[in-house]
């Protein structure tokens, strides 16, 4: 029933970002590489399709792509580089265990949805790879435990759901200090965008209380 609030809520986020284009569901198997690089599609569906690796020889110009209800173990930078006007990636409902933030920037991705999956940590990463994310859920992923500085690459973030993992089951550590820091370097952290973090949500989760110092201002 946790679950389902969640996925609920999430639902009506995503459909209300998926209203402000019109969507288009395409056979990518039917059409050349050249074709689909060729292609002026800003917004592209690609949605139970049974997908088991990110889609090759898409247009640089797509802005929104939606791999949700697929199969996808894992995802890369690498793979999402190749889309610099990429701003909204859905990943929600796949089979991933692992999400791999290299030394890409990935300047203009602001939307990114990875619920619902098998992720086991927050995707960690070494540089701020994600200098504009805004909006990120790892709803009803098996999280267990944030680790300190693993928003660290995700300097802009303001929408954070955490709802529906396993946060707090079995007296495991949760959010750790420092969970929401920048960098553990006050020169460093002086230095960067501060994280603005502004709405968090751990509903259906099993924490029953944090320190404040865990949570972002």
């Amino acid at each position: 029933s946790r679950a389902e609030t969640a996925a609920s809520r999430d639902v009506t986020t995503v459909f209300q970002l998926a209203q402000e284009d019109s969507w288009e569901n395409v056979n990518l198997t039917s059409m050349s590489c050249e074709d689909r690089k060729n292609s002026t599609w800003i917004t592209l569906q690609l949605t139970n399709s049974s997908l088991t690796a990110f889609p090759v020889c898409l247009p640089e110009v797509l802005e929104t792509l939606d791999l949700s209800n697929n199969l996808l173990e894992e995802v890369n930078s690498t793979e999402i580089a190749n889309l610099p006007q990429l701003r909204t990636l859905l990943l929600r409902q796949n089979c991933l265990q692992a999400v791999r933030w290299g030394s890409e920037a990935l300047s203009s991705l602001q939307y990114l949805d990875l619920s619902f999956n098998k992720l086991s940590s927050v995707p960690s990463c070494h540089t701020s790879s994600l200098p504009n994310l805004r909006w990120l859920s790892l709803a009803g992923n098996p999280l267990t435990e944030i680790q300190p500085l693993a928003f660290s690459c995700y300097p802009r973030l303001q929408f954070l759901n955490l709802s529906a993992t396993l946060l707090g089951q079995d007296d495991s550590k949760g959010i750790r200090e420092s969970a929401f820091a920048i960098s553990t370097s006050p020169h460093e952290a002086r230095n960067r965008p501060e994280n603005t973090i502004n709405m968090l949500d751990l509903s259906g989760t099993f924490l029953e209380k944090s320190k404040s110092p865990d949570f972002p201002p």
